[in-house]
């Protein structure tokens, strides 16, 4: 015995709306990742469940909300590198699936196109999944993030 399953899926224009942005936008963050978008045919399908939470996924991506974070493992020389729209409840998540302390090494605003190019810059440091070495060229770049923020506030 089997059971179906319903995908309800929206069409950019339909997600615009909610939104309160253009389709344009929509499209455009659908392209970068920003919005876990599939295409079929020609046009883009978002799933409902981006939903879940009043919209805010999308929301943010939408309004620039997200944040590309730098975590350090303590002990393990190792950095994450990822993107989410509420740092603390990550860093809480991956804490408690670590066995090493793990501290916030910087954020800054931005999607999951500036996480990817990130991985991409740093990829000949790559430990496994989005945990990338801790190497002097990537101290330094977090430390001229951390700069830049300090003289922006």
């Amino acid at each position: 015995m089997g059971f179906a399953v319903t995908l309800v899926v929206y069409k950019p224009e339909e997600v615009a709306v909610q939104l309160g942005v253009s389709t344009r936008t929509v499209v455009s963050l659908c392209g970068s990742g920003a919005i876990r978008a599939r295409k079929i045919g020609q046009v883009w399908r978002i799933p409902a469940w981006l939903f879940k939470d009043p919209g805010e996924t999308l929301v943010a991506a939408a309004r620039g909300r997200s944040r590309v974070y730098f975590i350090e493992a303590e002990g393990l020389g190792l950095v994450k590198i990822g993107v989410t729209i509420n740092v603390r409840m990550r860093m809480r998540a991956l804490q408690y699936m670590s066995p090493a302390k793990l501290t916030l090494a910087a954020k800054l605003p931005g999607s999951r196109v500036l996480e990817s190019w990130l991985h991409t810059r740093f990829a000949s440091e790559r430990s496994h999944g989005e945990w990338f070495r801790k190497t002097a060229e990537l101290d330094e770049y977090i430390q001229c993030l951390l700069a830049v923020a300090k003289g922006a506030a």
